[in-house]
């Protein structure tokens, strides 16, 4: 997964950089292994604090986008509460899909099976 971090109004290490790259794809793979990108921005949010915005792309038929945010006073914290929010995104959205599957194909057993009359 192609996973591109920046920051608006501020630089973004390379420990920090290599901190969400390790995690995120890691948390992603997961639930989604053929996860196409994320971007990953980090930027002040008033004096103190920094915000995180994380948009991943999961690479499925429709190209769902998960989108979600974290503010905390330190970057690693304010990603941390990011992903975490992604993460349980993309698990409501798998189990969602699991959940789909299941239903079809209890359909297409039910119209299979031969009805006693």
């Amino acid at each position: 997964m192609k996973i591109k971090v920046s920051g608006s109004n501020m630089e973004v290490g390379n420990s920090l950089s290599s901190y969400v790259d390790e995690n995120l794809d890691k948390e992603i793979k997961k639930y989604f292994e053929n996860a196409i990108s994320a971007d990953v921005v980090f930027s002040k949010e008033g004096a103190h604090m920094i915000k995180t915005t994380i948009v991943i792309d999961e690479g499925v038929k429709g190209s769902v986008k998960i989108k979600s945010d974290g503010i905390a006073s330190d970057a690693y914290g304010s990603f941390n509460e990011a992903s975490q929010k992604a993460v349980n995104q993309i698990r409501r959205y798998k189990d969602k899909i699991i959940l789909a599957e299941l239903k079809v194909q209890s359909l297409i057993l039910n119209c299979l099976m031969p009805k006693n009359m």
